[in-house]
C-alpha cells in the first residue's frame, strides 16, 4: 500500500475549491472596484471601507444559505477586500526614500511600514468578519440555512 503524501500545493488548491473560500474570493474580489472607486472619488484622504463591509456582508448572507460559517467567509472576504488599501503603502515608499534624513531613520520608517501591512490586512478581515456575521444573521431571519454545505 503506497502512502500519499498531500503536497502543500494541493492543501492550497483544495483549500482555496472549498465553498468558504469560493464564496469569500467572490466578496473579496468584488469589494475591490468598489474600494477603488470610492477612493477615487475623495484621493488623499483615508480609504473608505464600505466596499468591503458591503460585499462581505453579501458573502456571508450567501454562505449562510447553504450552511455555511458567515463569519469565517467574511473574515477572509474582507483580508481579500483590504488589498487596495495597500497601495497606499506603496506610494509611501518613494517618499520615505526621498526624504532627508539619515538612512537608519529611513530604515525604522520603512521596517515600520513593513509591519502596518499586516496591521491594515488584520482591520479590514476584522471588519468583514463583522460583515459577515450581519449577512448571516440576516440569513437566518429570513429562514436559512435551508440547504447543507454538501449539495
Amino acid at each position: 500500500m503506497q502512502d500519499t503524501v498531500m503536497s502543500p500545493s494541493n492543501s492550497v488548491r483544495e483549500r482555496i475549491q472549498s465553498p468558504t473560500w469560493q464564496y469569500a474570493i467572490l466578496g473579496g474580489l468584488a469589494s475591490l472596484p468598489l474600494t477603488i472607486a470610492l477612493q477615487l472619488q475623495s484621493p488623499g484622504t483615508a480609504w473608505n471601507a464600505a466596499g468591503i463591509v458591503l460585499c462581505a456582508l453579501t458573502a456571508g448572507y450567501l454562505a449562510k444559505r447553504k450552511g455555511l460559517e458567515s463569519d469565517q467567509v467574511g473574515l477572509r472576504a474582507g483580508a481579500i477586500g483590504g488589498f487596495p488599501i495597500l497601495l497606499s503603502a506603496v506610494d509611501l515608499v518613494p517618499f520615505i526614500l526621498g526624504l532627508s534624513q539619515p538612512d537608519w531613520v529611513g530604515a525604522v520608517q520603512l521596517l515600520m511600514l513593513a509591519a502596518l501591512i499586516p496591521v491594515v490586512v488584520g482591520v479590514t478581515a476584522v471588519f468583514g468578519s463583522l460583515a459577515g456575521s450581519v449577512g448571516g444573521w440576516l440569513a437566518r431571519k429570513q429562514g436559512h440555512p435551508r440547504r447543507s454545505a454538501g449539495i
